[in-house]
């Protein structure tokens, strides 16, 4: 005999016109800013983000389909915050071309006042002026991938928050402590970290004596790398050291980063 589905209690709510205004108005920066919260969609995304107890999820919109797979996985709590929705209306909200069968909209988490001790190792990346949303979502990644504390910010740098840079953070958001700090706070608050400037033009990273002190990496704009003040603060300039008859100006600042955080792992 076959054993009978768990019925599925299809939610009341269904989008409503202040709704979609609500969440359309977190697709800009001033509108995330007043409400201080933000949206991540897709199935993975969803998952892994309603699974952080941390975050505080303010409504879920999801198609019947994706209700109906994984409706019976959430919490009380959370399956209340449920919007069904349609195709039509999902496309309205989503920040994608191919409209997703979830979105979440979560108040943002709290931004981290200090940094996080360390004797030794890679313990934040510092980025100055990001601004291209893939290159700050892919660093995201990167510095989840190598087990870097923190993620911090220069205020001019593209907001953490920003839909494409979630997209391409592919859910390290969750995972990564982040903070936006202007330089001034950024060397008030090193303690006892060394800050490492990033150049074309340094001391192969790979040579660097990585054992004595904890580091933090100062990543800058993809155009004009790191202001002067940046280099003035820091404690050493580090480069990259290309083939000698490489083609490439320069790398993209995501992939650098990857490769200076590479240099910390030991094996």
């Amino acid at each position: 005999m076959r054993k009978q589905a768990k019925e599925i209690t299809q939610p009341k709510n269904m989008l409503t016109k202040k709704q979609e205004k609500y969440v359309k108005s977190l697709h800009q920066l001033k509108g995330r800013r007043q409400a201080s919260a933000f949206f991540f969609e897709g199935h993975k995304m969803a998952v892994e983000g309603l699974g952080e107890s941390q975050l505080d999820v303010e409504q879920i919109y999801a198609l019947d389909s994706w209700i109906e797979a994984n409706g019976q996985d959430l919490g009380d709590s959370l399956a209340q915050k449920i919007v069904a929705v349609s195709e039509r209306e999902m496309k309205k909200i989503s920040a994608l071309k191919t409209p997703t069968p979830v979105l979440v909209v979560a108040k943002q988490p709290e931004m981290e006042q200090a940094i996080r001790p360390k004797t030794k190792g890679l313990t934040a990346i510092y980025l100055e002026g990001i601004q291209n949303p893939g290159n700050m979502g892919t660093i995201l990644r990167v510095g989840d991938w190598f087990g870097v504390d923190q993620v911090i910010a220069s205020p001019e740098s593209v907001d953490f928050f920003n839909p494409k840079v979630i997209q391409a953070s592919m859910s390290s958001i969750f995972k990564v402590k982040l903070a936006v700090w202007d330089l001034d706070t950024l060397a008030q608050k090193k303690k006892n970290n060394q800050l490492w400037a990033t150049a074309m033009e340094g001391t192969p990273v790979q040579r660097m004596d990585k054992t004595t002190h904890p580091v933090i990496l100062m990543i800058g704009n993809e155009g004009t790398g790191l202001s002067p003040k940046a280099f003035e603060l820091s404690d050493a300039i580090v480069s990259i050291p290309g083939h000698p008859d490489r083609k490439a100006e320069s790398l993209n600042a995501a992939m650098a980063t990857g490769i200076f955080c590479n240099s910390f792992v030991t094996i």
